[in-house]
Formats: structure tokens, C-alpha cells, sequence
């Protein structure tokens, strides 16, 4: 009942509290995920006219950017199976080129270090100073490629499918993983974990790097993602980092899998499910992840200013004046 009083009252205000966060990662883990999954039927039949109308709108439109290989109902039939699902399409390599030219040349925050101005620093693959170096994401939704590639009609289409509701850009961010430490680390989601922002949400992830298992390969759990899937034993420890072993006594060896591709690869998933980045042994990886979500309820967040948004992006926000809610034309 204090869930639902909070989400009543977000639907009234707009306004998130870190009290109702806490309560929604409570009873996540208390009723096995059965909770967001209530709430989200009601977000998706609140807004079934509406998502007919857009997936038509968004059917109808061409990709700037993404030559198109894939065939929607198979993506949707893959991501409610399994969690996940690796796209036949790629990011062009010229792009994956002019991204990790952007990556060099922006300042990014290492991991471990408090986000003040003065902690961003360069890169540098030669020396480097931390597990991850994570990039602001107003840097990352200013950059004309990456405002594009968020607001893409065919990654949308199946986004809002998948969610059954108009999806909202939730978060964008891009990061260096690094082979400074030797083994895991936690912060920086190099352990199994399930995430909990919102109440449903999709994530989408490009490789800009080429990327094996010895290179920071992503691993799922697959049908770990699915309501009433996650053990007891483990949901007791709440919204916390698992170790292999702990996963490995309940859920079969075939539903661990690693994901390898070279740059350009497009993983889209429901990181419900547990989920890591592996540890890098050689090199490094470079990865931009797009976060939509069917509600804004759950976490507090703030406005980010959009200084040139590209047409692309003016456009798909006409569409739904709620899919780009959180970025601000300046």
C-alpha cells in the first residue's frame, strides 16, 4: 500500500522521493518482481491507444543511421524468453570510429572518485588510473551521433513493443572499462546484479570496441529477468552485487552466457535479469548504453539541457511530448 501511495502520488506530481525508491527496491525483492509487474500493466493499459499510435508512426520511418536486419516479432519473442537478445544489425564502423575519436578527446570521471568537475580527466589506455572512466552524460546527449542513435525509429519501435507503452530516455551514458585491477569490481558492475531504477525498462548497448571474454565480454543470466525467477536465498541480500558461485546453485550452466562482438554489436536487454560486465584481463572496452524505460516513477533525477538538438531528435519528441521529458531544448 505505500508503494501504490507513492506512485499515485508521482502520477500526481511528477516528484520522486528516495523514500518511494527504497520501497519500490523492497518489495521488488519481497514479491520477486511481481510488484513492478502489476504497476506496469497499469502504465501499459493507461496508455494503450497511445503506443498503438506511435509504433505505427515509428513503423513508418527509415533509420538515418542503422541499416535495419532484424525482424521485430523475433527480437520481442527473444527478450521476453531469454532477457536479451544480439541484433543481426550492426553500428556502422565509421561511426564506432567517430564515437571513440569523441570517448579520446572528452574528459571522463574515474570510477571511484566523487562527480566534481575537477575529477574529470582524459583517458589515457597507456596508464590507466581506475576499472572505469564514465563520461557526463550532458557531454554524451550534446553529441549529434549519440542524440540519433537514441531517438532511432527502429530501436524505439521495439522498445515500445517490448514495454508496451511509449518509451521514455531514461539515461544515456558511455564508459572506458580498463584492465587495472586484477579480478572484479563491484562498482563497477563487474559482478552479477539485477538493476532497479524504474518499474520496467529496456537498456540498449553498442560495442565500440571489439569485444571477447578476455576483453569485458556482457553476461547474462538468461530468464532471470522473468517475474518469480529469482531465488529466495539471493533476493534476501536485496539490491546487492552476487558472486558466480552463489548464481551457479540455482540456475542452469546453459543460462550463463557471455556475449563477444566485434564493434558496432547492438545488445538489447532487460537488465532485470542478472547481468555483468566481465573483467578485462588485456585492452579495454568501450561501450554506450541508451536506458528507456514505460515510467519515470522509481529513482529521483533532474533535467539535462540539450543545447543543439539534432532534427531527428526535435522530431521524435513531437511525436511523445513525454519520450524526451527529461532533456531540455536550450
Amino acid at each position: 500500500m505505500l508503494l501504490l501511495k507513492e506512485f499515485i502520488n508521482f502520477n500526481r506530481t511528477g516528484t520522486n522521493t528516495p523514500e518511494g525508491y527504497q520501497k519500490m527496491i523492497a518489495l521488488y525483492c519481497k514479491s520477486n518482481g511481481f510488484s513492478n509487474y502489476f504497476l506496469s500493466k497499469f502504465v501499459s493499459c493507461k496508455n494503450r491507444k497511445s503506443t498503438k499510435e506511435i509504433i505505427a508512426k515509428l513503423h513508418q520511418e527509415t533509420s538515418d543511421i542503422l541499416k535495419w536486419n532484424d525482424n521485430n516479432d523475433y527480437l520481442i519473442k527473444q527478450l521476453k524468453n531469454d532477457g536479451y537478445v544480439v541484433l543481426k544489425t550492426k553500428l556502422p564502423k565509421e561511426l564506432c570510429h567517430d564515437l571513440r575519436e569523441f570517448a579520446e578527446s572528452k574528459k571522463s570521471l574515474p570510477s571511484g572518485l566523487e562527480n566534481k568537475i575537477e575529477n574529470f580527466t582524459l583517458y589515457k589506455k597507456s596508464d590507466p588510473k581506475a576499472p572505469t572512466y564514465n563520461f557526463d552524460e550532458t557531454d554524451l546527449i550534446n553529441n549529434p551521433i549519440i542524440q540519433s542513435l537514441s531517438c532511432d525509429p527502429r530501436i524505439l519501435s521495439v522498445v515500445a513493443q517490448y514495454l508496451k507503452a511509449p518509451p521514455i530516455l531514461d539515461l544515456v551514458a558511455m564508459w572506458w572499462s580498463t584492465c587495472f585491477m586484477k579480478g572484479a569490481d563491484a562498482r563497477s558492475a563487474q559482478l552479477y546484479h539485477f538493476d532497479m531504477d524504474r518499474l520496467h525498462w529496456l537498456k540498449v548497448f553498442f560495442y565500440l570496441t571489439d569485444v571477447d571474454s578476455d576483453t569485458g565480454a556482457h553476461c547474462y543470466v538468461a530468464k532471470s529477468h522473468r517475474p518469480g525467477q529469482k531465488p529466495k536465498e539471493i533476493r534476501a541480500r536485496g539490491y546487492s552485487r552476487i558472486p558466480d558461485s552463489d548464481l551457479k546453485k540455482f540456475y542452469p550452466g546453459k543460462n550463463f552466457n557471455e556475449i563477444e562482438g566485434v564493434a558496432g554489436t547492438i545488445i538489447i536487454g532487460d537488465t532485470a535479469a542478472y547481468h555483468k560486465g566481465k573483467p578485462l584481463v588485456r585492452d579495454h572496452r568501450l561501450v554506450l548504453e541508451f536506458e528507456y524505460t514505460n515510467s519515470m516513477f522509481g529513482a529521483p533525477t533532474s533535467s539535462l539541457f540539450i543545447n543543439k538538438p539534432t532534427p531527428a531528435f526535435i522530431n521524435r519528441s513531437r511525436l511523445h511530448p513525454k519520450m524526451f521529458e527529461k532533456y531540455k531544448f536550450v
